[in-house]
């Protein structure tokens, strides 16, 4: 089982986010051992649940580049971007190399090159607040909740533009490298 969270600020395609990387995944794994030595081949299925959150608010004097269009935040009720990132999820399979001992007691110490074959990152961005939008040269604010103005719509369509892009800037991550070292004692 390995499990890891860090909260860092990033940027992507002009919004500022607070973000969280939640790793979480546990597995069931084989060595081979082919030569009776130290060296080793891993292969196994894992929980996979590693997700990147993100959050963009501020104080309504931010713009934020969603899809085709520029969006500015509204004082008093800012346009909020929550975004959320599966880096897979499921069951992934890996396969590693390694090098450790197998003593029947004492310490054992490993190391382990693999990666985990985690599938397609899926995103989802959700929008909430107000914000204002220039259409022809002429700034309009619209609330984000009005699901019958077609400013939502079309900011609507500009999310579903930005996950894409997201998505495919993330696609290096469906096949993830994993570095393990390991430390135990056997009785």
């Amino acid at each position: 089982a390995n499990g890891y969270d860090y909260s860092d600020d990033f940027e992507e395609d002009g919004i500022d986010y607070d973000g969280e990387l939640s790793l979480s995944t546990a597995g069931i794994l084989i060595d081979w051992r082919p030569f009776k030595s130290t060296f080793r081949i891993t292969a196994g299925l894992y929980n996979n649940a590693n997700e990147l959150f993100g959050l963009a608010t501020d104080n309504g004097s931010e713009t934020y580049d969603i899809g085709d269009e520029e969006y500015r935040s509204v004082i008093g009720d800012p346009l909020v971007i929550d975004a959320n990132i599966e880096l897979g999820k499921g069951t992934a399979g890996y396969l590693g190399i390694g090098w450790g001992n197998a003593a029947p007691s004492g310490w054992m110490f490993s190391f382990e090159l693999g990666v985990l074959l985690s599938g397609k990152p899926e995103v989802s961005i959700d929008a909430s607040g107000s914000a204002i939008v220039s259409v022809n040269g002429i700034s309009q604010q619209f609330s984000i909740s009005d699901n019958s103005n077609p400013l939502v719509q079309e900011l609507n369509e500009n999310i579903r533009i930005e996950e894409a892009n997201l998505e495919d800037d993330i696609s290096d991550f469906e096949i993830y490298p994993v570095i393990t070292f390991g430390v135990g004692y056997r009785f």
